[in-house]
């Protein structure tokens, strides 16, 4: 009996700092080699870029280019491993609603890859995670990167 096996052509890693981050971003990229698909590197914070920063624009600025910077890491590391096409979204809003709708029916995403908790535990505790919410209201296949192994491959 041949065993169906699911081919992805375009895979996204949600990424917010966290060490469960970084283990999903590790995994999106051996994923998206696998199937040899494009990868969608996104952080989403949590508000608009006036109210999540201190109000001089100067810090606004360094803020938003420290977070471009660190997306573009990421990307060149997803390029060093041999991944063809990456993007990167740095985004404003909610990241249960852009992660789990608005970007992946956007970006025609077809597998979205998160850590099981973030690096957000009270707003976990009070709201929800961000996984939750993504598993609940997700288009596409979800799959959550446990906290399970340790050591993690930048």
């Amino acid at each position: 009996m041949a065993m169906f096996e699911q081919i992805y052509k375009k895979v996204m890693v949600g990424i917010d700092g966290s060490a469960q981050s970084e283990r999903a971003f590790n995994q999106a990229v051996d994923s998206t080699l696998k199937n040899e698909a494009s990868l969608l590197i996104v952080h989403v914070v949590e508000r608009s870029v006036d109210n999540t920063f201190s109000e001089d624009e100067d810090d606004v600025t360094t803020e938003v280019r420290r977070l471009n910077d660190t997306l573009a890491d990421y990307k060149q590391v997803a390029l060093d491993k041999g991944v063809n096409h990456v993007e990167t979204i740095l985004a404003y809003g909610s990241p249960k609603v852009l992660l789990s709708r608005e970007i992946p029916e956007e970006k025609h995403v077809d597998l979205i890859m998160v850590g099981q908790t973030g690096a957000n535990a009270v707003e976990r505790f009070v709201n929800g995670s961000t996984t939750d919410a993504i598993l609940r209201n997700a288009s596409c296949d979800v799959l959550v990167i446990s906290d399970k192994k340790k050591g993690i491959n930048k």
